[in-house]
């Protein structure tokens, strides 16, 4: 989403509805399609009347407003999405509304998509005015424009439209733009000067609405509002100041308190002095339903006067002395708000009108197809036997046998189902595993299935022409004769009541009339019995015959559609397409994997439920290790990763080798096109000389964790981090020289230890991390000095490089420091060889010798160690995605001299714990390779934050500069909890008045602390506390310095 929004509200025709809304909007937050930032609200039409799209956008205003005024809407961008129809054209999905209408797509995730993901997309790749704006849209049409053409930053109501035949706009809004004969086809946002209704040609020609080309600007129904223009109109809507906000932000406060809302804004609206205008007369019923395409959009526009507006919405329509009193004021308080139009290029509609609409809607090629990937078979998985001939299936699972002709089938898991027929032209959709009796469609008819109350299921058959708006009429008095005839199962109505034996009295109630909408034909029960009745149904009105069996089937209550909607489980509803997504999900996870490099694996273990589940994932992940996968390490390790999760969590055998296997893949992939020395070479230093190597160690201040594979090598790493010295050392030094004993003899300085090799089969043994030369021993195969083959003898290798070699190591820090030491020691190391090889010194040889030198040694790590201390100074790194993780850098100022501020502020101080960071690095590591969305997220935002904190040191914004560390601790602790523990929080806790920021450099989890204290007083104090209480007999401050040498090797 490119630009979210601040709050996102959708309008309800009724309390029923809203709820269903309401779990629709909860899932999807569940799911991720709904930004974390953006607070939902479901707001109802007031007492539940058709109260029409300006009254609901007046409701919605007053609202959020709560009381307040321009300030409420002032730099927040709020959506409202009109959404309170019935859809009786399709009732195929009435029960979770046209605006959920599900599509034939997926989300980045996999998510089973509906129109009003898509319409939530579209907007929010909209502009985003920096003073903020409403923008309202509906919900029933999707639109596929360029966004780039649209222009929200004019003061007032702003518009989109497009150019369209006359014809078109006879059907739709039509905009009247200024400055039609300059530039006809101008793509630009332009003054409005008049708006049309559904204008015929003559009426839009006289309007000058007509272009040269017979072309109008047609309403697209998206308008923007300004701040002000919404604090306008809650005035005009005679809104007090005192009304209360009703409280969003999530689906379980408008749960609680959303069928209170109006209730609480009419009662503030009297207690201040009885009805106050406009918005009082909505909520109380006294005024009719209100059209922002007609009373909003007239009244600013420049030409609609006065007298024509109330002519329009009062006289022509026979309404009262109040009302007209009404209209009049909100007329005039619009009067002179700017009135724009943005005219884009091109625009189409994709809109779901009716049954037959819906049928084609999908299956058409369409800007709108093409654009969001509408696919027959999204989100399905057929498997009976038979054909789908020219059916369009999604989010389906099929098991049983079926034959269809054009057809839509969604929301089918048809499992124990005795068979589908469809005969052709038919929608199928919700029917539930648990149905067993065969299903069977006449040509045009549709079926949904919906889950009522608890345990109940209603079936509705109808068919794609009824239409459940049109009245019936027996020639009653008071009942006007219906202009064509009621069609149910697209056949007269009375004729299939006639077939079934039901009586209109008993169909309807007293005078009611309203056709099929409040026909109560359906039965509520066990689902085979309302399926077989259903069927019952279509079958008389298509054959017109039944037998006595079918007549007694029918006794009992029966109820309307309408009766049925506010009836209908929302739990339940998403529940049977939650089963479905499940089922299908499980089929296709091998797919999944392997086109979807976001997928949780998380989400993968969620849906397996049973050990026969599990088995059956397995066996796809193993079928993809030994096909697609070959050769593409970083996948093989995803999917063992995924592997030991399904494995652990139902307790088999494989965990014990995934594990380390999709480890052992990352190290494949950081080594993937390394060659390691095949024969042996002459050193190219005497046998009195020495080769010394010293170097810094490093601090990192922003970044860390980017830079780790596989992280960096599929998404790039940044990392902020400084070379120092500490107490005016360099704490890494390396030496080597030749001895003519015939062997290799290491020597640590600071571990006091020595270790004599002289097989190959010692030299390999180098993988167990806590042995103190495992180190040394793995840089002396990669740099040349030994092989890497076991049956080659290390005895020759030596002769050939003119005799033995002394080995000396020495690092004045302990491991588990925190400070890059073993890495850099590492890089020490393999420079200090190099050398004696008499390879010439290359940096990103260098960094990338390291980092297969980590991963040779199981410890992992990235590369930010070896750089910060073989590169000096401060500085900003950043690599590109892919296997070759050459580095960028760019310095940065950090001034240490004597008196700087930094100098006076910044403290390291030695914990006395230490920790090594390999079983950190294996959390994180393995959390990213189960696509763990959390460390995802933390992951961008350690690059982000790393940017922006050198942008600080930049600008010699020291405050920003410890904002950017403060920062980065808080990510480091929320990518793995194991960064820190109770005795290093006690001791952050301790001095956390004195400090602006502080970190545990590296891995965390022990060794050292970096403070930026708030002021030189407060450095010294938090000195003094420390000196005074060390929390160790091992604790201990360090001086330090920025280093501007680097990696430095000499020949003595």
């Amino acid at each position: 989403m490119t630009n979210p929004f601040d709050i996102l509200v959708l309008t309800a025709a009724n309390e029923a509805q809203a709820d269903g809304y309401r779990a629709q909007l909860a899932w999807r937050r569940a799911n991720g399609l709904i930004h974390p930032d953006t607070e939902t609200r479901v707001i109802t039409d007031p007492g539940g009347r058709r109260v029409g799209s300006l009254g609901a956008t007046l409701n919605v205003l007053a609202q959020v407003a709560g009381g307040r005024g321009v300030e409420a809407f002032a730099g927040r961008r709020i959506l409202i999405c009109h959404s309170g129809g019935d859809s009786r054209r399709t009732p195929a999905y009435a029960a979770q509304g046209k605006v959920f209408t599900p599509v034939p797509a997926t989300g980045p995730a996999g998510q089973p998509l509906a129109l009003f993901d898509l319409i939530l997309r579209t907007v929010s790749a909209l502009p985003a005015p920096a003073g903020g704006h409403v923008l309202i849209t509906s919900g029933d049409v999707l639109l596929t424009f360029d966004h780039a053409s649209v222009d929200f930053s004019r003061p007032g109501v702003t518009g989109v439209a497009y150019f369209g035949p006359v014809e078109r706009g006879s059907r739709h809004g039509v905009y009247v733009p200024s400055g039609f004969g300059a530039n006809p086809q101008r793509t630009e946002c332009v003054p409005v000067v008049d708006f049309l209704q559904k204008p015929s040609e003559p009426e839009a020609r006289a309007c000058g609405a007509v272009d040269p080309f017979g072309h109008v600007a047609v309403d697209t129904g998206l308008i923007s509002l300004t701040p002000e223009v919404c604090a306008r109109l809650v005035k005009a809507a005679g809104v007090p100041s005192a009304v209360p906000a009703v409280p969003g932000d999530g689906e379980s406060v408008e749960c609680r308190r959303g069928k209170n809302a109006q209730r609480s804004m009419l009662n503030a609206q009297r207690s201040m002095g009885g009805k106050t205008g406009l918005l009082d007369a909505i909520t109380g019923g006294d005024c009719p339903p209100l059209d922002l395409y007609e009373e909003l959009t007239m009244a600013v526009a420049p030409r609609f006067d006065e007298a024509r507006y109330l002519e329009r919405f009062v006289t022509a329509r026979g309404r009262d002395a109040a009302h007209r009193r009404r209209m009049r004021a909100f007329y005039r308080a619009l009067r002179g708000v700017p009135f724009h139009v943005n005219i884009v290029p091109y625009c189409e509609f994709f809109h779901i009108g009716s049954s037959r609409e819906l049928l084609a809607g999908f299956s058409g090629l369409s800007r709108t197809a093409q654009a969001y990937g509408f696919a027959n078979g999204s989100g399905a998985c057929v498997t009976g036997s038979g054909e789908t001939g020219r059916a369009f299936v999604f989010n389906a699972r099929i098991e049983c046998p079926f034959t269809t002709g054009a057809a839509l089938v969604e929301s089918v898991h048809a499992a124990a189902c005795a068979g589908l027929e469809l005969e052709g032209e038919n929608i199928l959709t919700g029917l539930p595993p648990e149905a067993t009796v065969a299903v069977r469609l006449p040509p045009g008819t549709g079926l949904v299935v919906l889950p009522v109350g608890a345990r109940d299921w209603a079936a509705v058959a109808y068919g794609l022409d009824d239409d459940f708006k049109t009245p019936f009429s027996t020639g009653n008095a008071g009942v006007p004769p219906a202009t064509r005839p009621c069609l149910f199962l697209n056949t007269p109505i009375e004729r299939v009541l006639a077939r079934a034996g039901m009586r209109p009295g008993r169909v309807w109630r007293g005078d009611e009339r309203d056709g099929l909408w409040r026909a109560r034909l359906w039965r509520v029960g066990q689902l085979d019995d309302v399926l077989a009745e259903a069927m019952t149904l279509a079958r008389l009105a298509a054959e017109g015959a039944e037998g006595p069996a079918e007549r007694a089937a029918r006794r009992g209550t029966r109820y309307s559609l309408a009766e049925l909607l506010p009836r209908v489980n929302p739990a339940r509803l998403l529940a049977v397409r939650a089963e479905i997504r499940r089922q299908v999900n499980l089929l296709n996870v091998a797919e999944r994997v392997l086109n979807n490099d976001a997928l949780p694996a998380a989400e993968v273990c969620g849906e397996i439920r049973t050990g026969e589940e599990a088995a059956r994932a397995l066996r796809q992940l193993a079928g993809l290790l030994d096909g697609a996968a070959l050769g593409k390490p970083l996948l093989r390790a995803r999917i063992l990763r995924l592997m030991a999760m399904i494995s652990e969590a139902f307790d088999t055998q494989i965990a014990v080798h995934a594990l380390p296997s999709c480890l052992s893949e990352v190290a494949a992939a950081v080594a993937v096109s390394f060659e390691p020395c095949r024969l042996p070479r002459r050193a190219a230093i005497l046998h009195d000389q020495v080769v010394w190597v010293t170097t810094p160690v490093r601090i990192d201040f922003a970044g860390g964790w980017s830079d780790t594979p596989p992280i960096c090598t599929e998404r790039g790493g940044t990392v902020l981090n400084a070379a120092v010295t500490l107490n005016g050392l360099y704490p890494v030094q390396v030496m080597a020289k030749l001895n003519t004993a015939g062997c290799i003899r290491l020597s640590s300085i600071d571990l006091g230890e020595r270790k004599e090799i002289r097989t190959t089969a010692e030299l390999l043994d180098h993988h167990d991390p806590h042995d103190w030369a495992a180190l040394a021993k793995a840089a002396l195969i990669l740099a040349g000095i030994g092989p890497s083959r076991r049956e080659e003898p290390l005895a020759k290798w030596l002769k050939a490089l003119g005799g033995g070699l002394d080995l000396t190591i020495f690092s004045s820090l302990p491991k588990g420091s925190g400070m890059g030491t073993s890495s850099i020691l590492g890089a020490a190391v393999i420079a200090c060889l190099d050398r004696v090889l008499g390879v010439p010194f290359n940096t990103d040889r260098l960094i990338r010798m390291t980092s297969i030198l980590e991963q040779r040694m199981c410890t992992g790590g990235g590369w930010q160690d070896q750089v910060g201390g073989i590169m000096p100074g401060v500085k900003l790194i950043r690599t590109q995605p892919g296997p070759d993780q050459t580095v960028s850098m760019r310095w940065t100022v950090f001034d240490m001299s004597e008196g700087s501020e930094l100098k006076q502020r910044c403290l390291l101080y030695f914990t006395g714990q230490k920790r090594m960071a390999r079983n950190i690095l294996q959390n994180v590591v393995s959390g990213y390779l189960a696509r763990d969305p959390a460390i995802l997220r933390t992951v961008e935002a350690l690059k982000v934050s790393a940017l922006a904190t050198k942008e600080a040191l930049d600008a010699q914004d020291i405050d920003g500069f410890a904002a950017g560390v403060a920062r980065y601790w808080e990510l480091k602790k929320s990518i793995d909890p194991g960064s820190t523990n109770a005795p290093i929080e006690a001791l952050l806790a301790s001095v956390s008045r004195e400090t602006e920021a502080a970190l545990l450099p590296g891995a965390g989890g022990g060794g050292f602390i970096f403070m930026i204290a708030k002021s030189a007083a407060a450095a010294e104090r938090i000195r003094a506390s420390f000196e005074a209480h060390p929390p160790n007999a091992h604790a201990r401050f360090f001086d330090f310095d920025v280093d501007r040498q680097g990696l430095k090797v000499t020949v003595l």
